[in-house]
């Protein structure tokens, strides 16, 4: 099955490798995303 739009994480199968590669620890989202959370919330 062809996943496009937003409608793709509605779907089990999607859903769960998407979320399996977004969590992992060398994922680039982490890499790039956590330091920058990090530095929001030091700011308040």
């Amino acid at each position: 099955m062809k996943f496009t739009g937003p409608s793709a994480y509605n779907e089990k199968d999607f859903l769960e490798n998407f979320l399996r590669r977004r969590n992992r620890t060398e994922s680039p989202n982490n890499s790039i995303e956590k330091p920058m959370i990090y530095e929001l919330l030091g700011a308040f």
